[in-house]
Order: structure tokens, then C-alpha cells, then sequence
């Protein structure tokens, strides 16, 4: 573990790429005009070299590089496009269990870059240096803080914190709520709060979204633990 400084150095686990798969797959059935890219180049080429092929003299070379530049640019433009919809956000992305299941047990082996911290307010210090746009991890108690990190999960920006319950380590993730979906899973109400709960052998992964932020608290321990822990979250 790194103390002072932060970076991923680590492949992003199985899902990762996923918006961006599903984002190409919607452009392939976008429809595309290209007419004004066809009126653009035909503008800039002579009537006389469209019929028949032959510019004659009066075509100086001058003239071929500005219009070839004007048809250039149409092209160019019409590739910026595809590529701002490509990168542009998209719907909250779906809370993939094998993908924090993997982060959770890097995280667990050092193997993943992190700040050590002893509470919660540390690592909110720690992480909106480097991201001030970060959601700020909610206050639980009680548990011993040890580390916190940062993350980019389907596209969407996670604070990471790493904990220790009694002898249980603990991880909990916070994304913004637009950001992250919960998934299609079993829930639990629990003192008036809906809860859903995810199982990966002996990993839990208990998930909510609460004041604007998608919470998932996750260890190998019963839920029931977990649901005593999320029910004490301070905000």
C-alpha cells in the first residue's frame, strides 16, 4: 500500500468496458445522414471535373488544397460527432457483483494503490484532493478505518474505503446515485429502508441508495451484520 500518493495500476476487472461495448453497439443503429458531407465535397470539386474527370488548367493547385481542406474538415467533423457519442454519459450503469467482488478482494491483498487513514473524515479529506467531485463517504460506526481509495467502475467514479469490524475486514463503495444502478436482486426491508443483497460464495455485498448516493457495504460476513452497519450510516 502507498501512503502518499494514489494511482491504478491495475487491469479494471471484468465488466469495466461494458458501457463502452454497449455504447458502440447503439451507434451501429443510429442513422446517418451524409448528405450535407456529399453537397460539402461536391462544392469544393469543379462541375467540369465531376462529368468528366478533367479539372483543365484553370484549376490551380491553390484551389485544390482549400476546397480538399473544406471537404477535409466535413469529414473531420462528422468523425468528432460519432466520437461525442460515444464518450458522452450515459444511463446509470448496472452494479456488476464480480467486478466489486474482484476490487474488494485487491483491496483486501494490497494490491490495489491506496491512502492509509484512521477514519472516515481523513479519507474524505484524502480523496477530494486529488477528485473534489467524488461523493463523500457516510460516517459508519462501528468500525476501524484503515485505508480509502478511488476507483472508476462502469464508467462512474467510486470512493473506496477499507475496514475492520471486530476481526471482519469490511469495504465499503459510494458512488453518486445517477451514477450507479442497484441490481436486480433479493431485497430486505430494515427498519423502513430497502436493502439489496448480493451473495459471491462467502462474500456479501449489501447495497442501497440513500441522500443521493449508492452505498454498498460488503465482507465476508452474514447480512444481517452488514444491516446493523448500514442502519447506522451518518450523512
Amino acid at each position: 500500500m502507498q501512503d502518499s500518493q494514489h494511482q491504478d495500476t491495475h487491469p479494471a476487472p471484468d465488466g469495466w468496458d461494458n458501457p463502452i461495448a454497449q455504447r458502440l453497439g447503439k451507434l451501429g443503429s443510429l442513422p446517418v445522414d451524409l448528405r450535407r458531407l456529399e453537397a460539402g465535397i461536391r462544392t469544393a470539386i469543379p462541375a467540369e471535373a465531376l462529368h468528366t474527370g478533367n479539372v483543365g488548367g484553370k484549376w490551380r493547385r491553390r484551389n485544390w488544397a482549400a476546397r480538399i481542406a473544406v471537404a477535409a474538415s466535413l469529414v473531420i467533423g462528422t468523425g468528432a460527432l460519432f466520437v461525442g457519442l460515444l464518450m458522452a454519459p450515459g444511463r446509470a450503469a448496472n452494479a456488476s457483483t464480480r467486478a466489486f467482488v474482484q476490487l474488494y478482494r485487491q483491496m483486501l491483498a494490497g494490491r490495489v494503490a491506496v491512502f492509509r487513514v484512521n477514519s472516515i473524515a481523513a479519507a474524505n479529506q484524502a480523496l477530494a484532493a486529488p477528485s473534489p467531485v467524488l461523493p463523500k463517504l457516510a460516517r459508519v460506526s462501528p468500525a476501524h478505518v484503515m485505508a480509502c481509495c478511488t476507483q472508476s467502475m462502469h464508467g462512474a467514479k467510486v470512493s473506496c474505503v477499507l475496514m475492520k469490524n471486530a476481526s471482519k475486514r469490511l469495504t465499503m463503495f459510494v458512488a453518486k446515485a445517477s451514477d450507479m444502478k442497484l441490481p436486480r436482486s433479493p431485497t430486505v426491508l430494515w427498519r423502513g429502508v430497502t436493502y439489496h443483497v448480493e451473495r459471491q460464495g462467502n462474500i456479501t455485498m449489501l447495497m442501497v441508495k440513500r441522500h443521493g448516493k449508492w452505498i454498498c457495504l460488503m465482507g465476508r460476513t452474514p447480512a444481517k451484520k452488514l444491516l446493523h452497519m448500514a442502519s447506522r450510516l451518518r450523512f
